[in-house]
């Protein structure tokens, strides 16, 4: 009898230790999706965070990829050498980094960088989420930074060249473009695409300095969110700005 009172405490112990394992599982989970799908926000895309991901995929680097992600089986791919340009592909997302874009599982332990731009054509208009299967094509190749490039998008896979980040722009560049804030207009390229417009790189008339400025969709011309791309010139004006911040519009003042 006294056997019996003895193990009585010790399964309701074992009971609540399941029952408290479960619930911080749960709560782990659910915590990661409500952070994640946070990140989507536009509000969370100027974040530190989210431009440190944006210069590592400039850089040919992805960001940590979440645990939760879900990895393909594989199909005996190990190397960069085991795919060709156009080729059509199955992949799993694992991770995304703000409004730039997502990490692709390609299989056999490799990854994809799916920029935004390369979604469909224009401005992002689609969005996609952790362990979503996906079906890309291999855009390009980067050899020496062991990267893959992906699209979802049909057509032609010739793109414009990738551009580094400006790093350290200057307070004499920033403010000559403020200066000229109102009718003055300047030839940009875009840079990159987000669903809430894109990035533009302008240069001054003399040469000599640019900056990248956002121009919000509702900034652009009629028409042109269906139809910009990455690399395109546009003409724009300085709308407004805000500290090293430059926000451009395509319409007449």
């Amino acid at each position: 009898m006294g056997e019996i009172i003895w193990a009585c405490p010790q399964a309701g112990l074992k009971r609540l230790r399941r029952r408290w394992l479960l619930s911080s599982v749960l709560a782990l989970a659910v915590l990661e999706f409500v952070v994640g799908e946070l990140v989507h926000l536009p509000a969370f895309a100027g974040s530190p965070s989210a431009r440190r991901s944006a210069r590592r995929l400039a850089a040919g680097r992805h960001p940590r990829v979440s645990r939760c992600g879900q990895a393909l089986a594989g199909d005996g791919r190990k190397s960069l050498a085991d795919f060709q340009v156009g080729e059509k592909v199955d992949g799993v997302v694992t991770a995304w980094f703000g409004n730039n874009g997502y990490v692709v599982d390609v299989g056999g332990k490799l990854q994809g960088n799916l920029e935004a731009c390369e979604l469909n054509d224009g401005l992002p208009a689609i969005s996609l989420s952790k362990r979503q299967k996906v079906k890309v094509r291999v855009l390009d190749i980067d050899d020496a930074g062991k990267r893959l490039y992906l699209t979802m998008r049909e057509g032609s896979l010739e793109r414009s060249p990738r551009k580094p980040y400006l790093q350290g722009v200057s307070g004499q560049d920033m403010q000559r473009f403020v200066d000229a804030k109102g009718d003055e207009w300047f030839e940009g390229e875009v840079q990159q695409l987000a669903s809430y417009g894109a990035f533009v790189r302008c240069q001054q008339p003399d040469g000599d300095g640019e900056v990248d400025g956002m121009l919000h969709k509702s900034e652009l011309s009629r028409g042109f969110a269906e139809e910009i791309e990455r690399g395109q010139m546009v003409r724009v004006r300085v709308r407004d700005s805000e500290g090293r911040k430059m926000f451009l519009s395509m319409k007449d003042p």
